[in-house]
């Protein structure tokens, strides 16, 4: 005698497994961040979660307000790097693989997410590499008409679309 299954109990022991994966919160891909950060000796601004729950149950209503108006949506890091007399600065949002930037992140100018450690790592190191070739453009051929080597004091204007603000090496820097 031949027993016969039905479809549904013939397909369940032929399912696929899911490849295990693994999962990186927000909270570890910021540790890690301010971590990174510290070992390059990188300043950075960032409001810690809890200072924002502390305020919201202790704060009266009207600092709350000001506060979240002022700073919402405000990036988790803000990262910065001297630069001659100015600083370069890093907007560095983390998101989880899932996380979406919420209304108010999305108006802050040239944000770049982060989803993984290797990305904040790879962030990171090309913000530093970019500060470093603003420091060497600032005196060796900055403005391209003076020969290599040669000192140039002259306005140089650096932009790449990744930072917030052009840097004028003669003493201004122009907002976009």
């Amino acid at each position: 005698m031949q027993l016969k299954f039905s479809k549904a109990a013939q397909t369940a022991y032929k399912k696929k497994r899911k490849k295990p994966t693994l999962k990186i919160t927000e909270k570890a891909i910021q540790k890690q961040a301010n971590d990174l950060l510290n070992a390059h000796r990188i300043r950075y601004l960032r409001i810690e979660d809890w200072i924002w729950t502390w305020l919201r149950h202790n704060a009266p209503v009207q600092i709350v307000n000001e506060l979240s108006e002022r700073f919402g949506g405000m990036p988790d890091n803000v990262c910065l790097i001297s630069v001659g007399n100015y600083c370069l600065a890093l907007m560095m949002e983390l998101k989880s693989a899932t996380g979406k930037q919420h209304g108010k992140q999305k108006h802050w100018p040239a944000v770049q997410i982060s989803r993984s450690p290797d990305e904040t790592i790879e962030i990171v190191n090309q913000f530093i590499e970019d500060a470093e070739e603003i420091n060497s453009a600032d005196k060796l051929n900055a403005c391209g008409e003076h020969s290599a080597g040669q000192e140039c004091y002259g306005r140089v204007k650096f932009h790449c679309g990744k930072y917030p603000c052009t840097i004028n090496f003669d003493n201004a820097v122009e907002r976009i």
